[in-house]
């Protein structure tokens, strides 16, 4: 009986760890997503400086947490969401409206559908196949070889 407790302690804190990991990862992504929106709308007021400093900051908070990212996704998929910080990055330098919210739409878009499904290594690594512009990890669901 007392093993049996043991066990049944030890699953519920488990469980109680997987939820509140699960949470903490929604508040990430759904923080980034607002944040990006409101670069979104500085960048439509041509605040270009604004609209980089609020990407950055989204960039290094993702960065940030990095390691609780790494445990719960496969390390080639967090990489294509940072490459997807610096394609906006890149077009935020450009100050070209356009490339830039199609940049960060993509972006949000592929954080919204990972956020809003099951997150986890597999369904991110269906997004990278079917999204990556990276024709040689495509195919692998983000893994590079």
């Amino acid at each position: 009986m007392k093993r049996l407790s043991a066990a049944l302690i030890i699953l519920i804190l488990l469980l109680c760890g997987s939820l509140y990991t699960g949470h903490r990862v929604s508040q990430l992504t759904t923080g980034c997503i607002q944040q990006l929106r409101s670069a979104q709308q500085l960048a439509n007021q041509d605040d270009w400086d604004q609209a980089r400093s609020i990407t950055q900051q989204v960039y290094e908070d993702w960065r940030a947490h990095d390691f609780s990212l790494h445990a719960l996704m496969r390390h080639n998929d967090t990489d294509e969401i940072l490459l997807s910080f610096r394609a906006v990055e890149q077009y935020l330098a450009l100050e070209e409206m356009d490339q830039y919210a199609a940049a960060k739409t993509k972006a949000e878009e592929l954080l919204e559908q990972w956020k809003s499904g099951p997150a986890t290594q597999e369904s991110f690594a269906e997004l990278a196949k079917a999204n990556s512009a990276d024709t040689g990890s495509a195919a692998d669901g983000g893994l590079i070889t």
